[in-house]
């Protein structure tokens, strides 16, 4: 009970700081549902050991008019059933949805570091993803700091496994090292479904809320979500499935 607890005093302080930013800006907020569209790969080659792989698009409407995509990898290490570590790389391209074939206006090369805990209660599995980014757009380097509640709650059995359905929530709040510092909120409920040891799929909504020092902005996404397991050589259980 005490970890439950802690886990939602903790979501309410951050919806609740994040709150006090959504009146004071211009508001510009695109009211079209975008798809956000990835997959993940992941491969255990060793007990505590593992690589995965990343590709995303994300499109203005649905399954149309895209203008974000991603592809980064990276190697973790599983410290034990609680604690895992990762390392990651990536290239990233936002292109104005109009004139995609220009080419895109802001490249960006990415590095990151993160630390992820666990929490367990009864069912219940909370994840607190911490991240630290080095980011070059258009060779201007900024750094940028996330941190991530997520929540996931089996339905059909006690916990994640193959023929398992399940619903995931999580809210995760971007900072920067530049005013005004706070930069982005992401909120995101949907449901998935684990069809074996090898592939899961989810889907749900992704609400994004952006902000800046002369305006303020968001907009919703349906998410979809293939995730990829090649091989599972780890001694720990299964993360949720991963959501970026």
């Amino acid at each position: 009970m005490k970890k439950l607890l802690t886990s939602i005093i903790t979501l309410i302080i951050v919806i609740i700081l994040n709150t006090n930013q959504l009146f004071s800006q211009e508001k510009v907020n695109d009211k079209r549902l975008g798809t956000w569209n990835t997959l993940n790969i992941q491969y255990s080659f060793a007990p505590k050991w593992g690589i995965m792989a990343e590709f995303q698009a994300r499109l203005n409407k649905p399954f149309h008019k895209i203008f974000y995509y991603e592809q980064k990898g990276g190697v973790y290490y599983n410290i034990n059933k609680n604690f895992q570590a990762l390392l990651g790389i990536g290239h990233y391209a936002t292109h104005d949805e109009n004139h995609f074939s220009d080419g895109p206006t802001i490249r960006e090369a990415r590095l990151w570091q993160q630390f992820t805990i666990n929490q367990y209660l009864s069912r219940l599995k909370f994840e607190h993803r911490f991240r630290v980014e080095e980011r070059w757009q258009n060779r201007e380097f900024n750094n940028r700091f996330r941190y991530r509640i997520q929540l996931a709650i089996p339905v059909n059995n006690e916990k994640i496994e193959s023929n398992t359905f399940f619903f995931s929530l999580f809210n995760e709040i971007f900072a920067t090292t530049k005013m005004p510092h706070f930069m982005r909120n992401r909120a995101y409920a949907g449901i998935g479904y684990q069809l074996n040891e090898i592939i899961g799929f989810q889907t749900g909504i992704i609400h994004q809320y952006n902000y800046n020092l002369e305006k303020a902005g968001a907009k919703k996404f349906l998410f979809l979500n293939v995730n990829i397991k090649l091989e599972d050589k780890s001694d720990f259980p299964s993360q949720i499935p991963m959501i970026d």
